[in-house]
């Protein structure tokens, strides 16, 4: 029988530094996450990544800004909102947000 190497394609890219956000699951996004990747430096892209969740077991600035929210963000919006932010599923998910977010990024540089 043939043993198959089925290392995960994250893995491959961002090796095992790097933890995406859960929500990151169109190719788009994980092709923003990658060029986030390959062109910040570490301390940018905790500060700066719109895709990337942790870096070396650091959170990004993204996260800890929805993940320590008080509430007010969601607050008298529907069930399912609610559990977004909750539950950390809170990555923009307009196209117009990830192209400031991932555009912005290196406009700034």
């Amino acid at each position: 029988m043939n043993n198959f190497n089925t290392q995960s394609i994250l893995n491959k890219l961002f090796g095992n530094k790097i933890e995406l956000f859960p929500s990151v699951n169109e190719l788009f996004e994980l092709e923003l996450a990658y060029l986030e990747y390959k062109n910040l430096s570490g301390e940018q892209l905790l500060e700066r990544t719109a895709y990337i969740k942790t870096v070396d077991n650091n959170f990004s600035k993204h996260y800890l800004l929805y993940y320590n929210n008080s509430g007010k963000i969601h607050a008298n919006r529907s069930s399912a909102t609610q559990a977004y932010f909750e539950e950390g599923q809170f990555l923009p998910h307009t196209l117009l947000m990830d192209y400031f977010l991932t555009v912005g990024n290196f406009i700034r540089n």
